[in-house]
């Protein structure tokens, strides 16, 4: 069986797909991304609480890793504090990108 996304991690993935890929590629029949991993932690401190998520996916389609940007990342219920990618590597299935993202919990 297949592990299941959290909310706020299925949440965190559809605002990197939206990111990623031009409306134009995207393709229910060959999907744009294949998550790879995905491991998120719980951390807080004493004014704020939220989640450090790390994503590994494998982009699929075109894309150039110079023009990589999560500027403005909208996630209902968080703030986006950081985006970046951490590692990008081109392989035969396509462009691996270790993405590491902090997030702040404002509510829903």
């Amino acid at each position: 069986m297949r592990p299941m996304l959290s909310e706020a991690q299925g949440r965190l993935l559809r605002a990197l797909t939206r990111a990623l890929a031009a409306p134009e590629t995207m393709n229910r029949q060959s999907p744009a991304l294949v998550v790879e991993s995905f491991e998120t932690t719980d951390w807080s401190s004493l004014t704020f609480a939220g989640q450090r998520h790390r994503i590994t996916l494998v982009v699929t389609e075109p894309v150039s890793a110079d023009s990589l940007s999560f500027d403005g990342l909208i996630l209902r219920g968080s703030i986006v504090a950081e985006a970046r990618v951490i590692s990008a590597t081109v392989a035969a299935t396509g462009l691996v990108l270790d993405i590491a993202v902090m997030t702040i919990d404002v509510g829903a």
